[in-house]
């Protein structure tokens, strides 16, 4: 229980910084989007993914060096919360870890320049272990120095070291942060007989923090991005292995290092945000009798997967919905959850996530599920597909044939205009819109490829992409 407690935290603290990230609806997992968050340096964990999802900006970022690049580290303010640039080459517990180090350094070489706000300091913190004994060794720097310099200071060990870990921070670490404060560290070099060097102490290696998510869709793979390293685990990945169109989804239960804590897990799901609260779901006020979705899965040992699918009322409580176990499938086969609204209020919100393994830690490395063509069945008989966390506009099928049709949202329903272009810029369809929901548009006589569509509701403007086979 407490594992399975501690991922649906993790989930939850993930879909909500992932609300940052935009989307489009995309039931049959036909449009992926890679994106760059920032950069981090080899060999070490920073805090740029605290200060990226809450300020918009990283705090530890890649800037000019005396040769090369440096490492800039600044203090940052987010609401109520001051958030110190920080760096080290441990992995979660900065006391546990770090990097093979053999020598007995005499002292040690910062190249940097700085400023520090008030009487704060920038701090180091080089622990050297030798057969598990730390040899601590506080450095800390103050004032400014618009030039970078070289600052030399004794070190204290009483053994040779076999293991180093390094902590750097724009503010005192044991005092309180101040806004403002920042270094750019160049190099961290050791002074003394047959020492090793810190690993990329110029700072001069650099890799993207970066994910790719099918659009409408949040997955778990930012979470492996932000603390994977250079080559993260990817739990979720497109897949040309498809039952509708030309790509599927395809989850593949890893193992993720979250800040020291690992936990094998592979999710998507339609929303920013997996569990409570009254933002658990897209916006959706239907009440569809049948929720289903092409499936295949291939699960290590007793492995399980899920589909699921919530409705919220306005207050973030589940009325309805429901889970579906899936088992081994060599070959795609439709899923089906019967969906009685019997006694029941129309939802305010929708829920839909996939897991390829069990969520209450027993899942096992390797189980891969692969979905694919996720639809809404109503009553009439009628299928739609599953909204995802979009622009208001859901748009299917996608690639389209002969017609394709724009579902709104509520809030562009109304007087607008709507308009298709070729990909140089040329309108080749158009239409005026007097507040339908529905609109079922014509484009027979358009050649395959890709196009843009614009819809225009007085000073509003949504636009996206779209595939013509």
């Amino acid at each position: 229980m407490k594992r399975l407690f501690l991922n649906f935290v993790i989930l939850n603290l993930f879909f909500m910084v992932s609300a940052l990230l935009p989307a489009q609806v995309n039931p049959s997992f036909e449009n992926w989007t890679k994106t760059v968050y920032y950069q981090e340096p080899v060999g070490y964990l920073t805090f740029n993914f605290q200060s990226y999802f809450l300020t918009g900006t990283p705090n530890a970022s890649k800037v000019p060096g005396v040769s090369g690049s440096a490492m800039r580290l600044e203090t940052v303010v987010s609401g109520q919360d001051t958030i110190a640039g920080f760096a080290t080459n441990a992995r979660g517990n900065i006391f546990a870890g770090g990097q093979a180090y053999s020598g007995q350094p005499d002292s040690v070489k910062i190249t940097c320049r700085y400023s520090m706000a008030g009487n704060d300091s920038a701090t180091f913190f080089l622990i050297f272990k030798a057969f598990s004994v730390p040899m601590i060794n506080i450095i800390n720097i103050g004032g400014s120095s618009s030039n970078f310099v070289t600052i030399t200071r004794p070190l204290n060990l009483f053994l040779p070291a076999d293991s180093l870990i390094m902590v750097a921070s724009s503010s005192n670490m044991l005092s309180n942060a101040v806004a403002g404060s920042w270094i750019e560290i160049d190099k961290i070099e050791f002074v003394g007989a047959n020492v090793d060097t810190l690993v990329n102490y110029d700072f001069n290696d650099w890799f993207d923090v970066a994910s790719e998510e099918p659009d409408g869709w949040f997955s778990i793979n930012l979470l492996g991005a932000i603390t994977g390293g250079v080559n993260p685990p990817v739990p979720v990945k497109k897949s040309t292995d498809a039952s509708d169109g030309q790509l599927a989804c395809e989850l593949t239960a890893l193992e993720l290092d979250i800040f020291g804590s690992k936990t094998v897990m592979a999710v998507v799901a339609n929303s920013p945000i997996f569990f409570g609260g009254g933002n658990g779901g897209v916006p959706f006020t239907q009440k569809p009798t049948k929720f289903k979705f092409d499936y295949k899965y291939a699960p290590v040992g007793n492995d399980t997967a899920f589909g699921m699918i919530s409705f919220g009322d306005a207050n973030g409580d589940s009325i309805n919905g429901g889970g579906i176990p899936l088992f081994a499938s060599a070959g795609y086969q439709t899923a089906e959850l019967d969906i009685d609204w019997t006694g029941k209020p129309a939802p305010d919100s929708m829920l839909v996530a996939f897991s390829a393994s069990s969520l209450d830690g027993n899942g096992t490395i390797g189980s891969k599920l692969t979905v694919d063509h996720i639809v809404l069945e109503y009553s009439t008989g009628i299928e739609t597909p599953v909204p995802g966390f979009g622009n208001g506009i859901s748009l299917y099928p996608n690639p389209a044939g002969d017609v394709l049709y724009f579902k709104l949202d509520d809030e562009l329903r109304g007087e607008a205009s709507l308009r298709i272009y070729d990909m140089i810029g040329r309108i080749v369809a158009e239409r005026t819109l007097n507040g339908e929901d529905l609109i079922a548009l014509d484009i027979s006589r358009l050649s395959a490829g890709q196009y843009l569509y614009e819809l225009r509701k007085e000073d509003k403007v949504v636009s996206g992409k779209f595939a013509k086979n």
